[in-house]
Order: structure tokens, then sequence, then C-alpha cells
């Protein structure tokens, strides 16, 4: 299982973000984090992160929907990096 950690801005809208993310699948909301329930066309279920200080983590996210929900943190993001902060893991 692929794991991945990318800090792209200081501060992400959860609210409005939220918003954003309910066509996509399942939604908790906590205190400072989202956690989406993604399902793929593929059926694919993955977690999905998202903590209200700039960093989501993508557990199991194939990359080119990747893609798809960097793009939608960047409409709710302050203080965006020019060079995000990534880091990724392989779980057996």
């Amino acid at each position: 299982m692929r794991c991945k950690t990318i800090c792209t801005a200081d501060v992400y809208l959860l609210s409005k973000l939220r918003e954003a993310l309910l066509p996509y699948g399942l939604i908790q909301t906590h205190r400072d984090v989202i956690h989406l329930q993604y399902k793929n066309q593929d059926t694919l279920v993955t977690d999905l992160f998202f903590f209200d200080f700039g960093v989501s983590v993508f557990w199991n996210l194939p990359e080119e929907s990747e893609v798809l929900f960097l793009r939608i943190l960047n409409e709710f993001s302050q203080e965006i990096y020019a060079k995000p902060e990534k880091e990724s893991y392989s779980i057996a």
C-alpha cells in the first residue's frame, strides 16, 4: 500500500474544502481534519486526510487521482508553497 504526505500551503480552509469534496465520497469532519473515503472508477477505496495546517495524507491513491485532489486543494489554500514538501512510503 502506498502512502503519500504532501504539505502544499500554510492553511487549508476546511469548511469550504469540505463542500468541494462532497461529490467524491464519504466525508467525516473532525476538529482540524477532513477524512474522505474516495472510491474511484476501479472501485478502489482510498483514504484521504486533509489537515487545516496545509498537510494532506493519501493512502493508496493512484497518482492520476492525486492530481485532481491537488487542484481542488489549491482553490482552498492560503499561502501556497512554490515547492510542496512530499514524502512517500510503501507499506506491505
